[in-house]
């Protein structure tokens, strides 16, 4: 609150937890919810809101999740299993339904 530094239109601003902001929704014109918290609170991101941010958008990438060995085990043939069984259609379609959109698999 403290960076805003005009309100011509005179909005009122409340800060709330992010774990309270779900449960006042009723009370509240409109309110930015992180992903995690709107799942835990019984909402689907994607469906739910009016806008989210695009997955595939310049800032997203800061938000990917990574593999990453050391150099010498980039090649070890368990790894490599295990890069696959990640970027499988059933861990992307797992993903999809356990996280309601609040993760989107970025993998190809």
């Amino acid at each position: 609150l403290k960076d805003i530094s005009s309100n011509p239109k005179n909005l009122k601003f409340v800060e709330l937890v992010p774990q309270e902001l779900a449960s006042s929704l009723e009370d509240l014109d409109i309110a930015t919810i992180n992903n995690g918290v709107a799942v835990q609170a019984g909402l689907y991101p994607v469906k739910d809101s009016i806008y989210y941010e695009d997955p595939n958008g310049e800032l997203a990438v800061n938000y990917y999740n990574i593999i990453a060995v050391r150099t010498e085990d980039k090649d070890n043939e368990l790894l490599q299993k295990l890069v696959s069984a990640y970027q499988s259609e059933e861990t992307k379609q797992a993903i999809l339904d356990e996280y309601k959109g609040a993760s989107i698999p970025v993998f190809e």
